[in-house]
């Protein structure tokens, strides 16, 4: 099935607008290695890129097969894959060598990974099956403002690029790839220029199983410094992950 897919997959791993992005970025002189974060990424134990299909093939694989195909190792070059040319991967090193100062990624659990062993589709039924009704309407709203989120994004840093005046929408592009996960949203958006209510259904839940995923990363490690999620989760993730909403001044 995973080659099925694999042939049906993009030519490319990031669409062209993110690309374009990139490059436009490089060419303004702009570090995608800057030494603050280089120096937590011991580099790729491998040289090979990650073609488009290979990268459709262990997605698929990863949903019908869970736990058994996640682990940091594995999930690391197609982490790598997401990032500009160039750029350092905090996140992909760490996962790749789980044998580093940081704590291997195996060792979160409690007794069971984040993720089932066996098709996740039927860990999504379960998350969907006792998810409370705001929770449902939350992931459905958030759904729709990722959309809004990424091409806003995507307008702000080509607006700094065609100014020249580099600023905030630049840093929270060039952070989104070092984060990973901002990176990955960005990418699903762009990649489906015709958006249906199946695509909103899909991302919907696919939200759902991420907010349920920060919630149990705060039992599974409870001194974690949870207070920085404001930074790096989108704020429409915000509500599905249990992000304190800032207080309004009064």
């Amino acid at each position: 099935m995973a080659e099925r897919a694999a042939a049906d997959a993009h030519s490319v791993v990031l669409p062209r607008r993110m690309r374009r992005i990139d490059e436009r970025i490089t060419a303004a002189g702009v570090s995608w290695a800057p030494p603050e974060l280089a120096q937590f990424d011991r580099g790729p134990s491998s040289d090979e890129p990650v073609t488009a299909k290979e990268f459709a093939t262990f997605t698929v694989a990863a949903v019908l097969a869970g736990a058994p195909e996640l682990s940091g190792p594995a999930m690391a070059p197609h982490v790598r894959a997401l990032l500009p040319a160039g750029a350092v991967g905090p996140i992909a090193s760490w996962l790749e060598y789980p044998d580093g100062p940081g704590r291997d990624p195996a060792e979160i659990n409690d007794g069971a990974s984040l993720l089932q062993v066996g098709d996740v589709r039927e860990d999504l039924l379960r998350i969907i099956d006792r998810a409370t009704t705001e929770q449902l309407r939350a992931a459905w709203r958030a759904a729709a403002d990722m959309r809004d989120w990424v091409l806003a994004q995507c307008t702000a840093v080509e607006a700094e690029l065609d100014s020249g005046d580099l600023g905030d929408a630049t840093l929270t592009w060039m952070m989104g790839a070092v984060l990973g996960l901002p990176r990955l949203l960005v990418r699903d958006v762009l990649r489906d220029r015709r958006p249906s209510i199946g695509t909103r259904v899909s991302t919907a839940v696919m939200l759902l199983l991420i907010g349920d995923g920060w919630h149990r990363l705060r039992e599974l490690v409870p001194d974690g410094q949870f207070e920085l999620l404001p930074q790096i989760l989108p704020p429409f993730l915000h509500p599905l992950a249990g992000v304190p909403t800032p207080a309004t001044p009064s």
